[in-house]
This record gives C-alpha cells, sequence and structure tokens, in this order.
C-alpha cells in the first residue's frame, strides 16, 4: 500500500514536471527564435547535463560532511578519565553552610503587581515595567 502510494506520488511529480517543462518550452517557442536552431538539442541536454552534475556534486558533498561529522565523533575519546569523587569525600572538603530560610511556597507579589527580593525589585502595569537594583554606596 505505501508502495503505491509512493509510486503514484512519484508518477505525479514525473507528470507535473513534464507539464511545467512543455509550458516552458511553448513559451521560449512563442516569444524567440531559440527552438529553431540546429544546435538547439545539444543545449538543451548541456545544461540538463550541468544542472544533473551540479545536484551529484552537493550529494557527495554533503555525504562527505556528514561522514566527517560521524568520524569527529568516533574519534572524540576522552584521554585522562578521571575518578570522581564521592559526595561524602566533597562535603568533607567543602563544608556548606545552609541558611534554612523560611521559604515554602511561592512569594507574595508587592503592591505594584511585581516582586521584592534581596537585591533588587520590580513593579509591573499594563504600560510599564519599573525595575529598581540596589547597589552598593561607591560603585558607579
Amino acid at each position: 500500500m505505501i508502495r503505491d502510494l509512493r509510486q503514484r506520488r512519484a508518477d505525479a511529480c514525473v507528470s507535473s514536471l513534464s507539464g511545467f517543462l512543455e509550458k516552458v518550452f511553448h513559451f521560449v517557442a512563442q516569444h524567440s527564435d531559440f527552438l529553431e536552431k540546429v544546435t538547439v538539442e545539444k543545449e538543451i541536454l548541456s545544461v540538463a547535463r550541468v544542472a544533473k552534475e551540479r545536484k551529484e556534486k552537493e550529494k557527495e558533498s554533503k555525504r562527505r560532511k556528514v561522514e566527517e561529522v560521524e568520524e569527529k565523533k568516533v574519534s572524540v575519546v576522552p584521554e585522562n578519565v578521571t575518578k570522581v569523587p564521592k559526595k561524602e569525600e566533597e562535603e568533607e572538603k567543602f563544608p556548606v553552610k545552609v541558611e534554612n530560610k523560611e521559604e515554602s511556597g511561592p512569594r507574595a507579589p508587592n503592591l505594584g503587581n511585581g516582586l521584592d527580593l534581596d537585591k533588587y525589585s520590580w513593579t509591573q502595569s499594563l504600560q510599564e515595567v519599573t525595575a529598581v537594583i540596589l547597589v552598593p554606596v561607591g560603585n558607579k
């Protein structure tokens, strides 16, 4: 069933492409004397050949890029694998001070429909937003 659908799509593309090319050549025949030349068939074939070669080169370059990326993925192997210290060892080396704040849930917004934090606060309305950032004295 899927093969039939693919075949129908391919046939439709080919028929629509043939119709397109037929219209192009009909237009060229009406508006120029290009098709009256003796070498017209050779010229058309050479244009088609160049387009086909260009398409093949693009496919080849894409294939090479994919291969290069795959080779880089394979070649990237960690040289020095170090042992990761356990959490207990880390805790002994670097004691961490934990401050227990009473923040069990989300903070309530301030009066300006914003939020007040330790280092900054902000408010907002439909038209504007105001941010206030506290800067220590002596800083520019």
